[in-house]
């Protein structure tokens, strides 16, 4: 994936490695990080309305602590939390890693020492791009080539450390999915105001991707989708 301009950094207590940089801009958060940076994998295919390809890959390090089910559950509400925000058709990668693996990324795009529980790695920063990658509320049917999103990576240690049982490990990771997402969408939180707008859409977002049945998109997407 080719170069985008490297956007500014900011993190929270969680963060995420990813395989091979491929040259990416790169920008974190305290809860998640956005950067461009790794390629967690090739998406494999969604089912028509799922809201694009959805790779996720668990680092062979850290493979026995992810349960197959979890897995599939974790990939189902990405394609949930993409339809919810209007987004048909794009690629979304997901790796789960260990803490070495994000502190090496942590530094490298961020210049931080240490891991951060998930980073964000957009693939766009255009803003009238991801617009377009917006499913507009009537709907459409599904057609042409999948639209790359961006990469996110997550520390799967740090999860497990902080989870004292399954449940609570899945539901972390959900949020981080949610967190990671937005910041991939140009969302950001550096005041306590856009913390707190942002912690509402993640929040419903998860709402979301815990629940069954059809998923209409946002009424009203929420914006910016993309921090200047």
């Amino acid at each position: 994936m080719t170069a985008q301009r490297k956007r500014g950094a900011s993190a929270r207590t969680r963060s995420a490695t990813a395989h091979g940089l491929q040259g990416r801009s790169a920008s974190a958060r305290t809860r998640g990080d956005a950067a461009t940076g790794p390629q967690a994998g090739s998406a494999q295919a969604g089912k028509p309305g799922s809201g694009g390809l959805v790779a996720l890959r668990v680092d062979p390090a850290v493979r026995g602590e992810m349960p197959d089910a979890m897995k599939r559950r974790l990939k189902r509400a990405c394609h949930r939390m993409l339809r919810a925000l209007g987004l048909w058709e794009v690629e979304l990668s997901v790796l789960l890693s260990t803490d070495e693996r994000l502190a090496q990324l942590n530094h490298a795009w961020r210049k931080k020492r240490g891991p951060t529980d998930v980073l964000s790695f957009p693939q766009v920063t255009d803003p009238e791009v991801l617009q377009s990658y917006r499913l507009p509320l009537v709907g459409r049917a599904a057609s042409g080539p999948e639209r790359p999103l961006g990469d996110l990576v997550i520390s799967l240690h740090r999860v497990k450390q902080r989870s004292p049982t399954p449940q609570a490990m899945e539901a972390d990771l959900m949020a981080l999915l949610a967190h990671g997402v937005l910041h991939l969408l140009g969302h950001d939180h550096p005041t306590a105001p856009s913390r707190r707008a942002m912690l509402t859409l993640e929040t419903d977002l998860i709402a979301i991707a815990r629940t069954r049945g059809p998923v209409k998109p946002m009424a009203a997407p929420p914006d910016p989708v993309i921090t200047p």
